[in-house]
C-alpha cells in the first residue's frame, strides 16, 4: 500500500466515527431543517445570536442593545460573543437557523478533532485517540452543551488549551505550544466562556508549578522558564481584549459585584484590620438567597447523579414529559445537564488508564483534573451540607443555628474564598468539563495499557459491571413498589407536568439492562484471538459510539424552524417600544402542570414566544424592561425590585417608558395571555426636568447604597431629576417664580444613536430614558451657535441627563465606549504578535531534526 493510500485510510478511520455520530445526533435537525429546542438553545441563544447577526448585517458594530431592560451594553455581554471568529459562518448565504445548526455541529466536530489531536500528541495510539475523542465530544456533559452553545465553544477549544499547557511544562518546550495556548484560550473567551479559559489557564499554571517547583530556589531561572507560559496567557488576554475590557468594566457594575460581606480570606483580612464588625458568614458558607454568593452555587451536581455515568437515564428523562424521579430528592437543585452518561466501556477504560499512569506527571495531572471536576461540581453539597443532613437524620435538629452553611469544605467553596476574582463566576457544574476532558484522555491511555495486557483487566471489568448492572436491575424490579411508595410527593413541574415516577424507574431499569448488554458485547469481543486484534479496535469504537447515542440521543430535541419564524407581535404593537412581562420564569398555563404532553416543548416555546420570555423580544425588536442577560446591572436590578415591592406593574412600568404589559389571566380554567399596550401616564423617552437635586451614591458596590438611592428616586416630585454625580450640578437652580417652557422630541437613529430636538426657556436638564453608561457621548448643537461634546450624567439612578442652556438644541447621543476602542486596538496588536510568534515557531519547528 502506498503512503498516500495509507494516509487516506488513516483519515477515513479517524473521520468515519465522527461523521456517523454527527449524523446520529444531528442528522434529523440538518435534514429536516429543525432547530434545537431545549432550554437556552431555544429562548436565549437563538434570539440573541439572531439579533447580533442582524446588527452586523446592517453594517454596524453590535455595541448597544436598546431592547434589554432600558438599554444595556451588548458587546460587554460575554454570551453575545460578538467578535468570536467562528461566527463568520453567519455571514454565509444561508438562513440564520441553518447557520446556527452548523455552528453547533461544527463545534462538536472541533471538540472531536481537538481531543483526537491532543491524545495523539500525548502519545496514545490512533484507536485510543479515537476512543478518547468519542468519549469526550459525545459524552453526556458535552452533548448537553448543544443547548448552551457558549459552553460548547469552551468545550471544543479546551483539549487544545490543555495540550498546549502540558507542552509548556515539559522539559523540552515545543515552539508552537505558547502560541497554541494563547490562541485556544482567546477563542474560549471570545466564544463566550471565560470561566473555562480561566480553569484551563489555572490548570496550566498549577501543572507547570508542580513540574518545576524545584526551580523556585533560583527565582531568575524559574522566571525565565515560566516566561513562555506567562507570555501565552498574557497574549490570550490581549487577543480577547476587545471582549475582556468591556466585560470587566460592565461586570464591575453588575449584580455580581454587589458585596455586602467579604468573599475571600484576603478581603476579610484586609477589612479586619480597620473594622471590628466584619462578618465571616460568607467565608463559612452561610449565603443569603438572592445574592451573587448564593446564585453562584446554583446548578450543583448532587452525588446521586454519579450512577448516570454508567447507567443511562438513571434519574429518569427530564423531557419531553416529566419522568425525572430525582426531582423528588429534597436536596436536588436546578439541572445543568440532562445526563452525565459516558457508558461502562469508557468508564472502565478511564479507571484502567488512571491505574496505569498514576505515577507519571501527566497521569497525576489527569487524575487530579478528574477529581477536581467531579468534587468541584458538587458545589452546594460540601462538607457543611453533609453535616447538616446528618444532624437532621440523627434527630439533632434544634433551634440553635449552625455557624456554617452547606458549601463549607467543598472544592468550589475553596476556589471562591482562595482564588481572587473567582467568586464573580457561577455554577459549579461547569467544573465537570475538566473531569470530562481528563477522563476521556485517560480512556485513551487505558486502551493502550490494556492492549499490552491483551485486555485482561478490561474483560474482568466488563464482567463485573455486567453482573453489577444485572443485579441492580433485578433489585429495582423487586423493590419497584417500595421505591415508588417511598418517593415523597412533590409539586408538578410547571412546564413538563406531574412526575411519572413509574416511567422514570422503567427508564432506569432500561439503562441498567443497556449496561449489561454493552458490557457483555465488549467481553465477547475481547475474546477474539489476539492475532485478529485489528478488528477489535474498530468494533470497540462502534460499540462505544452506539452506546452513547442510545443513551443520549433523546437529549437533542428539535422543532421545525417555523416555530421561531412566526411573528407573534404585529405592527400594531411595534409602537409600544417597551413591554413589561408581569410573569415569572415558571409562569405557564395551569394545564401544563396538570398533565404532561409529548409536544410540551413546542407548546412551551409558543407560550414563551407570545410572552417574550426571556429574550424572544429580540426577535420582535421590542423592548422588555425585565433584564434577562447574564450580567444584569446592579442599579437597575435594585430599582426594579424596589418598584415591584412598592408599586403595581401598571404604575411602575410607565415610569420606565413601558407602554405595554404582558400578563396571564388566571381566572379562566385554561388561562390566556393578556397583551395590553394602552398603559396610561407613560413617561416619554425624552423629557425636561423642571428642577433637580443632588444625591451621590455612597458605595456603588453596596446593595444598601443602591436601595437608599432608589428610595429617593421613587419619592421624588414629578418632573424632578435626581442627579448622582460626585459634584453638584453646573446649572443654576431656577427661581421659584421662573416657569419652564420646554419641548423635546425623541428619535432613535440606530440602536446606539439617539437624537432629540429640544427648546428651553431657561437652563435645564434633558432626561433621556436610556440606561446610563459612561460610554454615551452627547453632541449638543446649539442652533445658531456652537457645537459641544460632553459625556452624559447619571440621573434618577439609571437614566441619562444632559445639562442645556436656554435656547434651541439638537442633541445627538452616541454610544462609543472607550473600553471598546482600547480593547480593539490591543486585540489587533496582539493578533500581529501572535502571527509573528506563530511564524517564528513554524520556522523553528522546521529546523528541528527529524
Amino acid at each position: 500500500m502506498s503512503s498516500r493510500a495509507r494516509r487516506i485510510q488513516s483519515a477515513a478511520y479517524t473521520l468515519i466515527p465522527l461523521a456517523a455520530l454527527l449524523f446520529l445526533f444531528f442528522g434529523s435537525a440538518l435534514i429536516r431543517g429543525e432547530s434545537f429546542v431545549f432550554r437556552d438553545a431555544a429562548h436565549f441563544y437563538y434570539p440573541l445570536f439572531a439579533y447580533v447577526q442582524s446588527v452586523w448585517g446592517e453594517g454596524r458594530f453590535p455595541l448597544w442593545n436598546p431592547y434589554d431592560g432600558v438599554g444595556m451594553p451588548l458587546l460587554a455581554e460575554p454570551s453575545a460573543s460578538v467578535f468570536y471568529p467562528g461566527k463568520l459562518i453567519f455571514a454565509l448565504p444561508i438562513s440564520f437557523p441553518a447557520a446556527l445548526r452548523w455552528y453547533v455541529v461544527l463545534h462538536f466536530a472541533l471538540a472531536y478533532l481537538a481531543t483526537y489531536n491532543a491524545a495523539r500528541r500525548l502519545g496514545v495510539s490512533r484507536s485510543a485517540a479515537i476512543l478518547a475523542a468519542v468519549s469526550y465530544s459525545f459524552g453526556g456533559y458535552v452533548v448537553a452543551t448543544h443547548a448552551n452553545v457558549i459552553f460548547l465553544v469552551g468545550a471544543a477549544w479546551a483539549p487544545l488549551a490543555l495540550l498546549a499547557g502540558i507542552r509548556l511544562a515539559a522539559d523540552q518546550v515545543k515552539p508552537s505550544a505558547a502560541p497554541l495556548l494563547a490562541f485556544s484560550l482567546a477563542m474560549m473567551i471570545l466564544g463566550g466562556d471565560p470561566q473555562a479559559a480561566f480553569h484551563l489557564a489555572l490548570v496550566a499554571g498549577v501543572y507547570f508549578l508542580g513540574r518545576h517547583v524545584r526551580l523556585l530556589r533560583t527565582p531568575l531561572l524559574f522566571a525565565r522558564r515560566a516566561a513562555p507560559l506567562a507570555a501565552a496567557i498574557g497574549l490570550a488576554a490581549g487577543l480577547s481584549a476587545v471582549q475582556i475590557l468591556p466585560t470587566v468594566e460592565w461586570a464591575a457594575r453588575s449584580r455580581r459585584a454587589l458585596v455586602d460581606q467579604p468573599r475571600t480570606v484576603y478581603s476579610y483580612a484586609q477589612q479586619k484590620l480597620t473594622r471590628d464588625d466584619v462578618s465571616a458568614a460568607v467565608l463559612l458558607g452561610k449565603v443569603e438567597q438572592g445574592t451573587q454568593e448564593r446564585e453562584s452555587y446554583q446548578f450543583s451536581l448532587g452525588p446521586w447523579r454519579w450512577p448516570e455515568l454508567i447507567w443511562a437515564n438513571f434519574t429518569g428523562k427530564m423531557y419531553p414529559e416529566n419522568h425525572r424521579w430525582a426531582d423528588a430528592i429534597p436536596a436536588e437543585g436546578r439541572v445543568w445537564a440532562p445526563s452525565l452518561y459516558v457508558g461502562v466501556t469508557s468508564l472502565a477504560l478511564a479507571l484502567i488508564g488512571a491505574c496505569s499512569c498514576w505515577r507519571q506527571p501527566l497521569g497525576k495531572l489527569l487524575i487530579g483534573m478528574t477529581a477536581i471536576g467531579v468534587l468541584g461540581s458538587l458545589g452546594w453539597y460540601g462538607l457543611g451540607w453533609l453535616l447538616i443532613e446528618l444532624r437532621h437524620d440523627l434527630g439533632l435538629n434544634n433551634d440553635a443555628p449552625l455557624p456554617f452553611g452547606e458549601p463549607l469544605g467543598g472544592v468550589y467553596w475553596l476556589l471562591n474564598i482562595l482564588v481572587p476574582g473567582y467568586a464573580s463566576f457561577r455554577y459549579p457544574a461547569k467544573l465537570w468539563l475538566l473531569a470530562a476532558l481528563a477522563g476521556s484522555l485517560l480512556v485513551g491511555f487505558g486502551f493502550d495499557a490494556e492492549l499490552k495486557r491483551q485486555f485482561r483487566w478490561l474483560t474482568r471489568a466488563m464482567l463485573a459491571l455486567a453482573a453489577m448492572s444485572g443485579a441492580a436491575a433485578l433489585a429495582v424490579t423487586l423493590a419497584r413498589d417500595s421505591i415508588l411508595a417511598g418517593l415523597p410527593q412533590i409539586p408538578p413541574n410547571l412546564l413538563f407536568g406531574p412526575l411519572d415516577a413509574a416511567a422514570g424507574l422503567a427508564e432506569m431499569q432500561t439503562g441498567m439492562l443497556q449496561a449489561v448488554i454493552v458490557a457483555c458485547c465488549v467481553a465477547i469481543l475481547l475474546c477474539i484471538p489476539y492475532n485478529r486484534a485489528t478488528l477489535l479496535a474498530p468494533l470497540l469504537i462502534a460499540i462505544v459510539a452506539i452506546d452513547l447515542y442510545v443513551g443520549l440521543g433523546w437529549t437533542v430535541a428539535t422543532m421545525p424552524d417555523y416555530a421561531w419564524s412566526q411573528n407573534r407581535y404585529g405592527e400594531n404593537y411595534q409602537e409600544s417600544a417597551r413591554w413589561y412581562r408581569n410573569l415569572t420564569a415558571n409562569d405557564y398555563p395551569p394545564e401544563f402542570a396538570e398533565q404532561g404532553s409529548p409536544q410540551r416543548q413546542f407548546e412551551g416555546l409558543y407560550f414563551d414566544r407570545m410572552t417574550l420570555f426571556p429574550r424572544y423580544h429580540l426577535l420582535e425588536r421590542v423592548g422588555s424592561i425585565a433584564p434577562s442577560n447574564s450580567l444584569a446591572p446592579a442599579d437597575y436590578s435594585v430599582l426594579l425590585a424596589e418598584m415591584k415591592s412598592q408599586l403595581k406593574p401598571d404604575q411602575f412600568a410607565p415610569q420606565l417608558s413601558a407602554a405595554g404589559l404582558i400578563d396571564f389571566d388566571r381566572s379562566t380554567p385554561e388561562g390566556q395571555v393578556l397583551i395590553d399596550d394602552s398603559l396610561e401616564g407613560v413617561t416619554p423617552m425624552t423629557w425636561v426636568a423642571a428642577d433637580w437635586r443632588h444625591f451621590p451614591i455612597a458605595d456603588q458596590r453596596s446593595r444598601s447604597s443602591w436601595r437608599e438611592a432608589a428610595d429617593v428616586v421613587l419619592r421624588r416630585q414629578p418632573r424632578q431629576a435626581i442627579l448622582h454625580g460626585e459634584e453638584e450640578s453646573s446649572l443654576p437652580m431656577a427661581k421659584v417664580e421662573e416657569e419652564l417652557v420646554a419641548e423635546a422630541d425623541y428619535r432613535r437613529i440606530a440602536d446606539d444613536v439617539i437624537e432629540a430636538n429640544v427648546s428651553l426657556s431657561r437652563p435645564a436638564y434633558l432626561i433621556v430614558q436610556e440606561y446610563y453608561d459612561p460610554g454615551w457621548i452627547a453632541e449638543i448643537d446649539n442652533v445658531g451657535s456652537s457645537k459641544t461634546m460632553r459625556p452624559t450624567e447619571r440621573a434618577n439612578l439609571i437614566f441619562q441627563a444632559i445639562p442645556l442652556p436656554a435656547g434651541q438644541h439638537r442633541v445627538t447621543l452616541r454610544y462609543r465606549p472607550a473600553s471598546f476602542t482600547r480593547g480593539l486596538t490591543l486585540t489587533l496588536i496582539s493578533l500581529t504578535a501572535l502571527i509573528a510568534w506563530g511564524a517564528t515557531a513554524t520556522q523553528l519547528r522546521r529546523r528541528e531534526p527529524a
